[in-house]
C-alpha cells in the first residue's frame, strides 16, 4: 500500500492535491480500512510491511564514531550538501528538496537527559532555520540494535506556509550525541521515514 500509493505520492514531483490519480487511490483505500475488520486491517498491516522490502537503500558508515545507518537510495547528494554545516555528517534528500535525511554527531548538552534530547534537534532547527512554530508529538524510549537506549520523536513544525515533519533517533555514546533524523511534508508516512532513522546501529570504531 505504501510503496504503491503513499510513497510515490510523497515523492512526486506533482502536488499531491493535483495528482489525481493518487487522491482517488488513497481515498479508496481510506473506505476499505474504515469498513475492514481486525483481521482484515492486520493482513492490510502485513501487506504494508512487506511493500518496505521492495525499497533499495544505502549504508552510511562512520568509522570514526562507529556507528551506521541506512538510508532510502532515491535521496541524493546534493552539490550545495557537499559542504556540511557541524554537527550534520551526512545529508540526503529528494530531487526536490524532500524528503531529507541526515546524521549528526556532536557534544551530549549539559544537563540534557536522553529522553528530552529531541530538544537538541529543536534548538539546531532553530539557529538554522527561522521557526517559531514547532510541536514534539511523540518521544519515547527505544533499543537499537545491539541493545543500547535511544530517544525516539516526531516532531510537527512549519517552515514558511510548510506544514513539516521530522522524525528521529538520538543515542548518547562516549560523551557524544549522536543520531539520525528524517522530514518531509505531514503527507509523507511516518513508517517510511522511521524505517531510516530507526537503523541506527553502532560499531566497533576504526582505530
Amino acid at each position: 500500500m505504501l510503496s504503491a500509493y503513499i510513497l510515490p505520492a510523497a515523492k512526486s514531483a506533482i502536488p499531491l492535491a493535483e495528482n489525481t490519480d493518487n487522491v482517488k487511490a488513497l481515498k479508496l483505500l481510506s473506505a476499505r480500512l474504515q469498513n475492514s475488520s481486525p483481521v482484515d486491517r492486520e493482513k492490510i498491516k502485513a501487506k504494508t510491511e512487506k511493500s518496505f522490502q521492495g525499497l533499495k537503500f544505502k549504508e552510511y558508515v562512520n568509522n570514526e564514531y562507529g556507528f551506521m545507518v541506512t538510508y532510502d537510495a532515491d535521496l541524493l547528494n546534493m552539490a550545495n550538501d557537499t559542504q556540511l554545516i557541524s554537527p550534520l555528517v551526512i545529508k540526503r534528500r529528494g530531487l526536490k528538496g524532500l524528503p531529507v535525511f541526515a546524521a549528526l554527531v556532536d557534544d551530549i548538552p549539559r544537563g540534557m537527559a536522553l529522553e528530552k534530547s529531541a530538544d537538541y534537534l529543536v534548538d539546531f532547527y532553530k539557529k538554522t532555520f527561522d521557526i517559531s512554530e514547532f510541536k514534539i508529538t511523540t518521544q519515547k524510549p527505544i533499543k537499537l540494535s545491539g541493545g543500547l537506549e535511544a530517544n525516539y520523536f516526531e516532531i510537527k513544525w512549519k517552515y514558511q506556509s510548510l506544514s513539516l515533519l521530522t522524525v528521529g533517533v538520538f543515542a548518547y555514546k562516549n560523551n557524544k550525541i549522536i543520531g539520525a533524523f528524517a522530514g518531509s511534508t505531514e503527507k509523507t508516512s511516518v513508517e517510511y521515514l522511521a524505517l531510516m532513522v530507526k537503523s541506527l546501529k553502532f560499531i566497533k570504531q576504526a582505530r
